[in-house]
């Protein structure tokens, strides 16, 4: 089990006008956090693609506890779980 604290920062544009992170964009922070974890262990999004290796994203579900406002500093912790020969990945996300 291999696992990657993603910190970032929400951003001015991902907001509305009340300063608060539109939905949408959580999925969006949420691919980079993914990307982070392999760059973490050497492996760039390019080299897997350039292997011939697609890596969809099959599932996500949500569950909104709180408001996530602009300029708040949070940590995606990314956790790959599994890697079942060179096929499936199993990857969360909290």
């Amino acid at each position: 089990m291999i696992e990657y604290d993603y910190i970032f920062r929400v951003l001015y544009p991902d907001t509305d006008q009340m300063g608060t992170m539109h939905h949408a964009n959580y999925a969006k922070y949420y691919e980079a956090a993914r990307w982070e974890l392999f760059r973490s262990i050497g492996i760039s999004y390019k080299s897997v693609e350039d292997a011939g290796y697609m890596l969809p994203v099959i599932r996500m579900d949500f569950r909104f506890l709180k408001t996530t406002r602009y300029d708040a500093l949070l940590t995606a912790k990314t956790t790959l779980t599994a890697v079942i020969g060179n096929r499936a990945l199993h990857l969360i996300l909290f």
